[in-house]
Order: C-alpha cells, then structure tokens, then sequence
C-alpha cells in the first residue's frame, strides 16, 4: 500500500492561519528578546499574492492562559497606502497594526490577554491602491502562556 500526502496551496489572497511545523518556541533559549522561554510561540498568519481586503471566518481558539506580548505586520511589497490588519476578539476590535504607506513591516509591543475559549478571527481592513495594494501580506501574533 502507497500513501501520498499532497500539499494543496489555498487560492491566492486568501488570509489563512499558517500553522507552524514546531507550535512552541524558545526551548533552546531563543524568541524574542526580553521575553523568557519557554512558553512562547508565534501565531502567524498570512496572504500570498497582492493584498486584498479580507474577513475570515476561520477561528483560532485560546486553549490556554496566555498573553499577546508582540505583534507584526509585513509585505513583501509596499503599499502606496496605509494596510491595516485587525485581529477580532470573539467578533469584537481587539489588536489594530497599521503598516504606514512605502514601509515594509512594523513590529509592535502589546499587552492584551484573551481568556480560555475566546477565539480570534484575522482581517484585513485596509490596503493600498489597485496599483499597489502591497503584496505576500504576514501577521505573527507573538503569545507567551501565562501560568
């Protein structure tokens, strides 16, 4: 008997959940600086292609106590506008990144802790022109579990 795995890639501009090979970072003292391992992991997300707008209904659930400490938004290419990606709390505004017009990432520092059971959806609100709406869109949600 021959098993096949294929790797089927989402339909471009499609904002997807990338889920990592290793779910927890920092086991061998790495991540980010200032934040102690172990306990520390990325929740990236991402959007091939020319930036789109996008709402997904995709869900990521909080299973655990943890804090979101940093987040990131970047392109690939640059927008000639502001591209602006919300994270939705169990529907409502949570977390606003607003990439500034001709830059290529922004990193922020944050403090927000959702609850056990609260889920997050990811959405793009706003991009560039249809000229240069930015493009190869990423998020990573960077979580440290909390005891």
């Amino acid at each position: 008997m021959t098993v096949v795995f294929e790797f089927v890639q989402p339909p471009p501009n499609t904002l997807e959940f990338v889920q990592p090979e290793v779910g927890f970072l920092g086991f061998q003292g790495t991540g980010l600086p200032g934040i102690s391992p172990p306990g520390l992991f990325a929740l990236p997300f991402s959007q091939r292609g020319p930036a789109t707008l996008s709402s997904s209904s995709q869900r990521w659930y909080a299973d655990y106590p943890m804090t979101l400490v940093k987040a990131r938004l970047s392109t690939a290419i640059a927008a000639d506008a502001d591209v602006v990606f919300k994270a939705m709390l169990n529907g409502a505004d949570w977390l606003t990144l607003t990439l500034a017009a001709g830059d290529l990432t922004v990193l922020e520092d944050v403090d927000l802790a959702p609850a056990v059971g609260d889920y997050l959806t990811p959405h793009v609100t706003a991009i560039g022109s249809p000229a240069a709406p930015g493009a190869d869109l990423s998020v990573t949600l960077w979580m440290q579990l909390t005891p």
